[in-house]
C-alpha cells in the first residue's frame, strides 16, 4: 500500500518514467517566448538565421530590466560576428554576384545589422541611460554621460558666433541653459527671451538633449534610433526600438518643431547621402536600390536621414570614409542642424529630412578617376496623393523579385 502511494507521488512529481526523467527529459527554456515579435521580416531568412532573430527577441526585454540578459546577447553577437567572418573569408569582394543568392546576402545583411545595433545597445547606450518605466531622459541620464554631453553641448555654444548663440538658446528652454551650465549675461538672457517669442515652438529639456545627443560625432547613440528603427521596420524586432523611446520620441519632437521654424530650414533642395554598398554584408542594399533604380520604385526610410547640402562633404567622396556610394536626394526642404554642431561637425552642412516617400530615378556609376562614387537620385514624392498605393505595389513586386 505504501509502495503505491510512494509510486503514485514519484509519477506525479517525475512523470511516467519515474526520477530518470529528470534526466531524459529536455530542460524547459529559461526564457519564455517573446510575443513582441509579431510579424515576420519584410524578405525570408533562412532557418537558422530565423532562429537567430526569434532568440534574440527573447533576449531583448525589459525582465526585470534591461540588463537582465546582457551576457546571452555579448554570446548571440559573438555568434554573428563569427558568421559573418566565415563569409567573409570563404566569399572575398572580388568574386561575382552570381555566388551568393538573395537569400544568403539577406542573411548578412541582417547579421550585419544586428550586430552593429547590439554592440552599441549593450556596449554603450545601457551604460549611458538608466531606462525605467516613466522616466524621461533628462531622469534617466547617467551622470557620467551627462558630464560628458554638458561639455558636447558647451563646445557647440563656444563655437557659435554671438548671434548665433543667441538663435541657438532661444530655440529652446531655457531650463537647457540652466542644465548645461552656459553662462550668459542679462543683456543677453533679455535678448534671447525675446528672440524665443518669435518661435513657433521651442525645445524642452529632453527634446534638446536628445538632438545634441545624436549629433555628437562621439556617440554612437543615433545607432539606436536608427539602427532600432530599421530592425522594426524591415526585421521585425521592435526591442532596441522600444527601449530606445527614450531617446527617439523627444528626438523625433525636437525635428518636428524645427521642421516648424523658417530659420532652420534648409531650402538647398539637392542632399547627398553616402552609405555602403561594396561589402558582402552591404550588398543587399545596392541590389534592393538597383531593382528600384529600373523600375522608378518608391521607398520610404522608417527614420529620419542625416543628408549633406554640400556635395564634397558627402561621406561617399571621402577617402578616409568607408562609404562607397552615394543616394542624390531631391527635395523641397530639409531641417538645418548646423547650429548645433561644434567644430567637427560644423563644416559638414548637414541637414536632416524626415521620413518621406522617395522614388528612385537612376542610378550612375563610379567614374574612373574614382572622384565620384556610383550614385542613385531619389525624388521626393510630399504632395503626391499615389505616392503610398503606389509604393504598397511596388514593394510587392521587390519581394516577388527577390
Amino acid at each position: 500500500m505504501f509502495q503505491k502511494i510512494r509510486t503514485l507521488s514519484r509519477r506525479l512529481k517525475y512523470g511516467s518514467l519515474g526520477e530518470q526523467a529528470t534526466v531524459l527529459k529536455q530542460r524547459a527554456p529559461l526564457i519564455k517566448p517573446r510575443k513582441l515579435i509579431r510579424r515576420s521580416p519584410l524578405r525570408t531568412l533562412s532557418p537558422k538565421t530565423e532562429a537567430i532573430r526569434q532568440q534574440i527577441g527573447n533576449l531583448l526585454i525589459a525582465n526585470p530590466d534591461w540588463n537582465a540578459h546582457r551576457d546571452d546577447r555579448r554570446d548571440l553577437r559573438i555568434d554573428l560576428f563569427q558568421e559573418l567572418e566565415r563569409h567573409c573569408h570563404s566569399c572575398p569582394g572580388n568574386k561575382p554576384r552570381g555566388e551568393l543568392s538573395i537569400k544568403e546576402l539577406t542573411n548578412l545583411r541582417f547579421a550585419k545589422e544586428l550586430h552593429t545595433v547590439l554592440n552599441v545597445f549593450d556596449s554603450f547606450f545601457l551604460g549611458c541611460y538608466q531606462l525605467k518605466t516613466g522616466k524621461t531622459l533628462s531622469q534617466s541620464i547617467q551622470e557620467k554621460h551627462a558630464a560628458k554631453l554638458r561639455l558636447a553641448i558647451r563646445s557647440v555654444f563656444a563655437i557659435n558666433s554671438i548671434a548665433q548663440r543667441r538663435l541657438l538658446a532661444s530655440v529652446m528652454d531655457p531650463t537647457v541653459l540652466h542644465w548645461s551650465s552656459i553662462p550668459m549675461s542679462r543683456d543677453e538672457l533679455k535678448r534671447i527671451e525675446e528672440l524665443r517669442e518669435q518661435h513657433p515652438a521651442v525645445l524642452d529639456l529632453d527634446e534638446a538633449l536628445a538632438l545634441f545627443d545624436y549629433l555628437d560625432p562621439y556617440s554612437a547613440h543615433f545607432i539606436i534610433i536608427n539602427g532600432g528603427a530599421r530592425l522594426k521596420a524591415f526585421w521585425g524586432i521592435d526591442g532596441i526600438a522600444e527601449a530606445g523611446q527614450v531617446l527617439s520620441v523627444p528626438f523625433n519632437r525636437a525635428l518636428q518643431k524645427l521642421q516648424q521654424n523658417e530659420q532652420f530650414t534648409d531650402r538647398s533642395g539637392i542632399y547627398y547621402k553616402g552609405f555602403k554598398a561594396q561589402g558582402l554584408e552591404y550588398r543587399h542594399d545596392k541590389l534592393m536600390l538597383d531593382y528600384l533604380a529600373e523600375k522608378n520604385g518608391i521607398m520610404i526610410p522608417p527614420h529620419a536621414i542625416s543628408t549633406s547640402r554640400i556635395a564634397s562633404q558627402s561621406f561617399a567622396r571621402n577617402a578616409e570614409r568607408d562609404e562607397d556610394a552615394e543616394l542624390v536626394i531631391h527635395t523641397t526642404a530639409g531641417i538645418d542642424v548646423g547650429l548645433f554642431h561644434a567644430a567637427l561637425g560644423k563644416s559638414l552642412g548637414e541637414v536632416i529630412l524626415m521620413p518621406e516617400p522617395l522614388q528612385i530615378k537612376a542610378q550612375t556609376s563610379r567614374n574612373e578617376a574614382g572622384s565620384r562614387p556610383a550614385s542613385y537620385t531619389a525624388y521626393s514624392m510630399k504632395g503626391n496623393a499615389s505616392a503610398e498605393p503606389r509604393w504598397r505595389k511596388q514593394h510587392t513586386d521587390l519581394k516577388s523579385a527577390l
